[in-house]
């Protein structure tokens, strides 16, 4: 959400990791609570490789059933299953990459 500032801080570190796993790992940003606008706005300034939606109502986050804190980071296997949920920003590409790692490609060889 372009209003949210630990989103704002954990920004830089998700358009890193996204360019370095973004063959392996599919990201997709959600505004939540933001206008469109502003979402525009910021991703201007601040433009990622994965496509962002805005969620104003927060509908797409309650399908997804993405209820709590903001930021918060949801892992999503490939068969569609929810692997993990993670409440706060990410301070560091390392903390992303390793629970990208863990959470997602563990599996792989």
């Amino acid at each position: 959400a372009s209003w949210c500032e630990p989103c704002q801080s954990e920004f830089p570190v998700f358009q890193r990791v996204a360019v370095s796993y973004g063959r392996r790992v599919a990201f997709v940003g959600l505004d939540s609570r933001d206008v469109t606008g502003a979402a525009s706005k910021f991703l201007r300034r601040f433009p990622v490789t994965y496509p962002s939606y805005v969620d104003p109502h927060e509908r797409i986050g309650a399908s997804l059933q993405a209820v709590g804190g903001i930021p918060q980071t949801l892992y999503i296997d490939a068969h569609g299953h929810q692997q993990y949920d993670h409440a706060g920003p990410y301070e560091s590409v390392a903390a992303l990459e390793r629970d990208i790692r863990f959470y997602l490609l563990r599996d792989e060889h």
